[in-house]
């Protein structure tokens, strides 16, 4: 059974508007009206409350009505007791700079105490969808794998959540490659945590994550000169600068290869399979011009 909430809003003619909030309940895959609702509309002093026809409804004067204050609650399945969340990001995600740097401390927190289930995931362009892997590498360095993995040419502009893609210079600078090769990076500083904690059974290096994509942030993409950092060797750096004996590094070009690599010429790679397959089933979506 699913419990939802609609509000509606309905306007007077003397621009005064009253909210009501209809709950409906669904059962057996039909909807039914929440049956006291007309007991919360009397209480409001609202008459000839009808949910099916409300063009007989009389609204009071907002000022004349018996305003309450009101608790919604409702909860998502979570067997194990803790909330599961994700975020959705990529190596040259500007929405997400500041959150990352200002809920790390949270995040950790909430892990720390086991309230939370935390992964990170990388959003990826798929290149069969495009036609990018016919074999004649018609999406340029846009793509790894030959073609099956792509992002859009971080040159270009983000103007109010819209990618102007007319502004992408594919011929200079970076390229869509360099952006799935990080996120494959990243995603493997991830996927060290979850290897230590098969191995310890307990929170081990909560932060290696969060640590290392404001390292990234700060000194490999959001520089004066990100032809020069934005790369694989400032990648590594950032890692040795959380863990100093290189393990870090090491493990995650380990991983890289492990997993099917990230050059422009290859075949699968089992980590960015999982993470598209876990777009499609999430329904998180992102779009891509080839047109070269």
């Amino acid at each position: 059974m699913y419990l939802y909430i609609l509000l509606q809003i309905s306007v007077s003619k003397d621009q005064k508007y009253v909210a009501l909030i209809i709950v409906y309940v669904q059962h057996n895959d039909k909807w039914i009206a929440f049956t006291n609702a007309s007991t919360l509309m009397s209480a409001l002093n609202v008459s000839n409350w009808d949910p099916i026809n409300i063009t007989k409804t009389r609204y009071p004067d907002p000022s004349e009505m018996n305003w309450v204050i009101a608790r919604l609650e409702w909860g998502l399945p979570h067997p194990d007791g803790r909330v599961e969340y994700e975020l959705w990001t990529s190596a040259n995600d500007p929405q997400t700079v500041k959150f990352k740097q200002n809920w790390r401390n949270t995040a950790l927190n909430l892990e720390y105490k086991n309230y939370t289930t935390f992964a990170p995931h990388v959003y990826t362009i798929n290149g069969s969808y495009w036609r990018c892997d016919t074999g004649t590498f018609r999406c340029g360095k846009q793509c790894t794998n030959s073609g099956r993995y792509c992002a859009v040419d971080p040159e270009g502009v983000f103007f109010k959540n819209i990618l102007i893609l007319i502004t992408c210079d594919v011929s200079s600078g970076l390229n869509g490659m360099d952006v799935v090769q990080e996120n494959l990076r990243s995603t493997c500083v991830w996927k060290l945590r979850e290897s230590l904690l098969s191995l310890y059974s307990q929170t081990h290096n909560e932060s290696y994550w969060w640590d290392y994509v404001n390292l990234w942030n700060s000194n490999c993409w959001q520089t004066n000169n990100t032809v020069e950092t934005f790369t694989a060797n400032c990648s590594y750096q950032q890692m040795n600068a959380l863990v100093d004996n290189q393990s870090l590094s090491l493990w995650v070009q380990q991983c890289v290869t492990d997993s099917g690599g990230y050059d422009y010429v290859g075949g699968s790679n089992t980590i960015l399979d999982e993470e598209l397959s876990l777009q499609s089933s999430s329904g998180t979506t992102f779009f891509f011009f080839a047109n070269y």
